[in-house]
Order: C-alpha cells, then structure tokens, then sequence
C-alpha cells in the first residue's frame, strides 16, 4: 500500500516520503486515507468515486471556489494541494481519481451527541458556513449530481426500483413503499413554493462532517463534494436528520430510534443566532419541515437502493439498506410527533 500511494503522490510532490498510510472516516462514497511522511506533516488523501461524481473536474472547482472565498474572510476551512502540473486531483493510469489536502491537526468530529453546548454550536457552524457564502452567485456553480435533493428525482427513482425490482426484494419492504407514498405529498409542498431562494449549500452536513476544535468551537465544515446550489434547508435539516436521531442510522433495534426534540431545540437556537441575519422569513417558516424532509428523502433514497441490488452505498452486509431505510422511516415517525 505504502507503495502504491507514493506513486501517485509523485504527482503532487518531487520526492514524497511516506511514513505510514492507514484508512480514515467512515464515508459512504468516498475512500479516504490518511498518510504520515518522514517529516511529521500529515495530509488526507482520498480515491474520489467518479461514478458518483461524474464532473470531478467541475465538483472540484466549486470546492475551490467555495473555500478560497472563506479563506478570504479570514476563516479557516480546508486547503486542497495542487499536483506538479497545477490540478487539483490526479487520474491514474487505472482511471482512478484522487485528491489531496491537508489534515486538518487539533480538530475532532462527532458522529453523535447528547451535548446541548454541541448542539447549538454545530447550529452556528452551519449558519457561518451559509453566511460565508451568501454573497456568492450560485450561477457560478455547477450541480455536481443534478437532482441530487430534488424530491420528485427521487420519488422517480424509487417508483422505477419499484417497477424494476432487480433484486427481487419488493415483497421483503412492501409496507415501507405503501408508507413512503402516504406522504409525498407533504413534502412535495416544499418544491411548490416559488421565493425560496437558491443559494450556495454544503448539501451533505452530517455532524461529523463539522469539525471542532479541542475546546468544542466549531472550526469548519469538511465532505465539500456536494458544495452547490441548493436550498438552506438541506443543510439544516440533514443535521437534524443525523443529531437528533438517538441511534446510530443502520439500528436494527427501532426502539432505540427516537428523537431527540430538547437537542433539536438547541440547534435550532444556535442557527438562527446566526442565520436570522441573512433568512427570509419564507425560509425560517419552513425551517422545521427541514429535518423531516431530509429523513424522508434519505429513506427513499436507502429503500430505492435496497431494491436496486445495493448499487449506491458501501454495505457492510447483505440487509444493510434495508436496516438504515427501517431506521429513516421510524426517524421521521418520531419526528412527527413534535415537529
């Protein structure tokens, strides 16, 4: 291994020495490693999946774009090496892409919290971020996955992994497609309206996609890939989606499934101690359909995989989709007894 990647670190260094290399994170789409050399400095190098992100060129422009504004304002975020030959990725003889950025030392991520102090600084991470990039024209963006949040795109996709059922697994999920269709049309509403603004989003804000400081102080935001237009719902209700859920997204005990409101209070706190600076009231009227919006469409998305034969995300055992889709769907139930 250790081989392997001084090789293609030769396309962003003269003479690369590396100490060690090990795997990092626990990304759904990407794989990502960590790599020590014989000088202490410490970079993350990550294999980008071109099937997902067919645009690597275009998503990495929009990286750029959006961090070199945030470094501007004097705000750390993550700093991307060009190679030898001034991109910022690299294609190996395989057809494999990578990419290749600074570790980002002294920092921490979470993939839970019980914290209300976490909670609402995450809240605040999120607005700064948004903030960040408000004065930014989103026609300057590419979509880096067209449709990616686009809920009728999805409701499509389910509908036609229904149709196909390649892996002949409809009848094992029949209940949760007769649920799925039961409330499309709440969250349809969303798309009907027509002066929500589009504005610059990370789209994928997970809390561990928040680093901290040593000291809990939101540092920056990190998984750029789905950095473009979108709307400032995505990213409030995707942490919502993630913190607030008592267990962890794959539980095949729904019981432990619940949701956390007095966390989700405190996010919201933190939020809007920032973003009610740049909101309009349309947004923060719809601001807490968000988190249920996103619940939903990642059921879908987790249940139109399953029946497509697990062609999107890494599992980790056969039944892997059918768990985390279980768990969205008693997520969003749970939500819906208070927000």
């Amino acid at each position: 291994m250790k081989n392997t990647f001084e090789n293609i670190l030769k396309e962003f260094f003269a003479n690369p020495l590396v100490s060690s290399v090990s795997e990092y994170g626990n990304g759904h789409i990407n794989d990502s490693y960590k790599i020590y050399f014989e000088n202490g400095d410490c970079y993350l190098m990550q294999r980008i999946n071109h099937k997902v992100f067919t645009n690597v060129e275009g998503m990495m422009d929009n990286i750029q774009k959006a961090t070199a504004h945030i470094a501007s304002k004097g705000k750390p975020t993550l700093n991307f090496l060009k190679t030898l030959k001034g991109k910022y990725f690299t294609k190996t003889a395989d057809g494999t892409y990578w990419r290749l950025m600074h570790f980002e030392k002294g920092t921490k991520s979470y993939e839970t919290t019980l914290s209300h102090e976490i909670a609402e600084a995450t809240g605040r991470a999120i607005a700064d971020f948004q903030i960040d990039l408000s004065d930014l024209d989103p026609k300057d963006f590419i979509e880096v996955i067209p449709e990616f949040h686009n809920l009728d795109a999805r409701i499509v996709q389910l509908e036609e992994a229904i149709g196909d059922n390649k892996a002949k697994r409809l009848h094992t999920v029949e209940n949760l497609v007769a649920y799925s269709k039961s409330l499309q049309h709440d969250f349809l509403r969303f798309y009907d309206e027509d002066d929500i603004p589009i504005r610059i989003t990370h789209n994928d804000t997970k809390l561990n996609n928040i680093l901290f400081t040593e000291d809990d102080s939101p540092y920056c935001l990190v998984d750029l890939d789905t950095v473009m237009p979108g709307y400032i719902h995505y990213d409030f209700g995707d942490v919502v989606r993630t913190m607030c859920n008592t267990a962890v997204d794959d539980e095949k005990d729904l019981d432990k499934v619940q949701f956390n409101y007095k966390l989700y209070q405190s996010y919201k706190k933190g939020y809007l101690s920032i973003a009610k600076q740049f909101l309009t009231e349309k947004e923060i009227k719809w601001l807490d359909v968000s988190g249920k919006l996103m619940t939903y469409i990642m059921a879908i998305r987790f249940l139109a995989d399953y029946l497509n034969g697990d062609e999107y995300y890494k599992i980790n055992y056969p039944m892997h989709n059918y768990d985390r889709a279980h768990c969205q769907f008693k997520l969003l139930k749970e939500m819906y007894q208070y927000i």
